[in-house]
């Protein structure tokens, strides 16, 4: 059979990036031709097809939407599967009647972003009757994809499917959804599903489970092949934002204070840590015991007046395997990690960069930055058995580039999360374009990651090492509180990760989690009662 393969693309650049991956491979394998159209829109895509009547050539038209991710299994067994199937196009999915947030009612319809077209779909395809009743339905509220398939079953073009999804249907249209988000394991691991669409794994969908589908499906994917796991987290890493992949995939990671889940020989490994204040040294040294001994630890310091009281500490603590730092007073632990251990960093490839932090000024009681610093502290380096934990997570998720600490909710941080950008966005952009950095960062999506203390893969941060950064880059004393280059290296961190092709996430050890929940939690309850109370809403 004669095939004729479609990938529509509304952003160019990832044209080049397809055809080096499975997707385009495995259609190249059940076609005669692989064709690539960048549009903007489902209807213009119709449009440039019905401009070049060259599809008439073949046999069948497999029309797939870049925005799907897969495929999973063989395309050629289940295009000879749906061979006998009588049907002038099908689809992987139909969904059912159901409402939009406006209480508008979606009609049952396939799902266009995997359709094949057969000979005797072909004169119907672009007819004045399926035009006529596009227009009708467009002009009703419903969008192009979904009108598309919709119309053609009402001009009489029969459409099966490759997934039958009667199972989750319901006689209200207010409880049908779009299967994949919520069903998306099911649909692959038990009825063969070969794609999803990739924002699956990158939004919250509360309305119709928790959020732990998409993760499910992710761990299912990465269990199959090498292969497969490196496509899906290029594919997301290319097309999403890393805010969003985070939260869509919950990539907090709650490892074991006390226990050693899996012990392995630690190599290549650093810790960085920068002191300024000499008075809470005794605080730092304790968690600095806990490294292992085959682990190279450098202490950084601006302060002349350090170096023998941080000698004669960690003398008095059996501290051996150090060496200490010495910097110029500008940039803080920025220029202290990317000016003063420049030449360090690549000897590694593993490293911890942590910072001590008091409250700044006046700006909230002693205990706002007490307990911050105790959370870097306790989060990322709080006993050799959570460091060998650690490393293990990073030797086993060979995409993960960066873990940090939660953001902070108490004090002035209570509504950090919603406003970590604070007035820091212009100045991150600008650093971005400084180091030359492909990302996809939006005001409207805040860094989930805020502090220059974190556990990295090297390789993650190399646009950072390799920029020549100098003391003249930093502001100097007193340090605005905001708004400087130094605040901006504090976000740029998960932007720079996903540039070098790799994730990021938060890491916290048992007891911070329960922290965390509770915390979480208090600020839910407390906006869920307001909203309640305004909006008299009982439900997602």
């Amino acid at each position: 059979m004669k095939r004729l393969g479609l990938i529509w693309f509304q952003d160019r650049s990832e044209i080049e990036f397809e055809r080096e991956n499975i997707f385009w491979k495995f259609l190249e394998e059940v076609t005669s031709n692989v064709v690539a159209l960048c549009e903007t829109n489902y209807e213009n895509v119709i449009h440039a097809l019905e401009e070049d009547d060259s599809f008439q050539n073949y046999d069948e038209i497999i029309l797939v939407n870049s925005s799907l991710i897969g495929p999973f299994y063989s395309l050629q067994n289940i295009l000879e599967s749906m061979d006998s199937v009588e049907a002038d196009f099908w689809g992987l999915l139909k969904y059912a009647p159901m409402f939009t947030s406006d209480k508008n009612t979606i009609p049952s319809h396939i799902d266009s972003n995997f359709l094949v077209f057969r000979r005797s779909s072909y004169e119907k395809l672009f007819s004045q009757e399926l035009k006529t009743n596009l227009e009708e339905n467009c002009g009703n509220g419903l969008s192009f994809d979904i009108a598309f398939t919709y119309s053609l079953e009402q001009i009489g073009c029969v459409g099966k499917v490759y997934c039958s999804t009667k199972k989750y249907e319901n006689i209200r249209n207010c409880n049908n959804f779009n299967y994949f988000f919520g069903k998306a394991y099911e649909l692959v691991k038990k009825k063969g599903c070969p794609f999803v669409p990739y924002r699956i794994f990158t939004c919250k969908n509360l309305k119709t489970d928790q959020g732990n589908d998409a993760r499910k499906l992710m761990e299912y994917i990465g269990s199959q092949s090498e292969e497969l796991q490196e496509y899906f987290w290029k594919k997301l890493l290319k097309c999403a934002d890393i805010g969003d992949i985070y939260r869509g995939l919950h990539l907090d990671y709650v490892l074991s204070k006390y226990h050693v889940n899996f012990r392995e020989k630690i190599e290549n490994t650093a810790v960085i840590i920068h002191i300024y204040y000499s008075d809470i040294l005794e605080s730092v040294v304790s968690y600095i015991k806990e490294i292992p001994k085959e682990i190279d630890i450098y202490i950084t310091t601006s302060v002349e007046a350090n170096i023998p009281i941080i000698h004669q500490i960690f003398a008095e603590n059996g501290i051996e395997n150090y060496r200490i730092v010495k910097l110029k007073n500008r940039g803080r632990d920025c220029s202290a990690l990317l000016v003063g251990c420049k030449d360090i960093i690549r000897k590694y490839r593993y490293l911890c960069f942590l910072h001590d932090k008091k409250t700044s000024g006046n700006n909230g009681a002693c205990t706002v930055g007490e307990v911050f610093m105790e959370s870097l502290f306790e989060n990322l380096i709080g006993s050799e058995a959570y460091i060998h934990n650690i490393y293990y997570l990073l030797e086993h998720n060979s995409f993960l580039g960066i873990v940090a600490p939660p953001m902070p909710l108490h004090g002035q941080y209570f509504c950090l999360k919603e406003n970590a950008w604070t007035c820091c966005y212009d100045k991150t952009v600008e650093l971005a374009e400084r180091i030359k950095l492909k990302s996809k960062m939006d005001y409207n999506k805040p860094p989930f990651i805020l502090s220059t203390s974190f556990w990295c893969r090297t390789e993650a941060l190399e646009p950072l090492w390799s920029y020549p950064f100098s003391y003249e880059d930093f502001v100097e004393e007193p340090m605005p509180e905001d708004g400087t280059i130094s605040h901006a290296i504090e976000r740029i961190l998960p932007y720079v990760s996903q540039h070098q092709g790799f994730y990021s996430g938060v890491v916290m050890n048992e007891e911070y989690a329960s922290v965390q929940i509770s915390n979480l939690s208090y600020q839910l309850e407390g906006t869920v009662n307001i909203i309640k109370n305004r909006h008299s809403i009982s439900s997602y």
